[in-house]
């Protein structure tokens, strides 16, 4: 059973509290369609990192990731729609199935 899905991705800028300095991070959240999350957001170094992991599980385009790669240097975010196989590929994402 397919399974519909949005994946948000957001620049994020964070502080680490042991080099006292702060950096950029890329998160990755799932939503499911009514719009709750699928567990707690994942944290990525670089946009790059999350664009592997969604071709990789969820079957995205690399063209498609690209497109969004510019919609996110613009906006900081960027939501992909997205309609996953089954609920194993939501767990292959790094997201509990159940906690939506």
């Amino acid at each position: 059973m397919s399974v519909k899905v949005t994946a948000v991705i957001r620049k994020r800028s964070l502080f680490d509290p042991r080099a006292g300095t702060p950096y950029n991070a890329t998160s990755l959240s799932l939503l499911n369609e009514s719009g709750d999350e699928y567990g707690v957001e994942r944290y990525f170094g670089a946009f790059s990192d999350v664009a592997t992991l969604l071709i990789r599980e969820s079957g995205a385009s690399f063209e498609l990731l690209l497109q969004c790669l510019s919609v996110y240097e613009r906006n900081n975010l960027v939501e992909i729609a997205l309609i996953l196989e089954n609920e194993e590929r939501i767990a292959n994402l790094g997201f509990n199935p159940k906690a939506a």
